[in-house]
């Protein structure tokens, strides 16, 4: 969930050309219509979205999560990656992030989970 269009073009073509299939969405209410109809396997969200927050996300499908799920959000406090933490992130990344961040992310979740990411 990116509602910062370029953001959400460009990471969407480096996953895209690293071997993931990618779906966008730019709301709250769009990553819960997408993630109750799909079983993904990552979802890397903001945490600022219109209509709500990444954390709200994770909370509204609590009872299908993500293998990894990265929030990346220019909310940076100890606190706001506190909360990354409790609702179901694995990563907090802020912004801007570098894609080396995103790869290590992967990588890490690949080491822990046998997760096939691609890269």
């Amino acid at each position: 969930m990116e509602n910062h269009a370029d953001t959400a073009k460009y990471l969407q073509l480096y996953l895209s050309e690293t071997g993931h299939q990618v779906d966008v969405v730019s709301t709250l209410t769009g990553g819960i219509a997408a993630l109750s109809g799909k079983n993904y396997e990552v979802v890397i969200s903001d945490l600022g979205l219109p209509d709500g927050t990444g954390w709200d996300l994770l909370k509204a499908t609590a009872h299908q999560p993500p293998l990894l799920a990265i929030a990346i959000s220019g909310y940076g406090t100890s606190n706001d990656r506190k909360r990354s933490r409790q609702a179901g992130f694995h990563f907090h990344l802020l912004k801007p992030f570098n894609l080396d961040e995103i790869d290590h992310a992967f990588r890490e979740a690949e080491a822990q989970t046998a997760l096939p990411v691609g890269t």
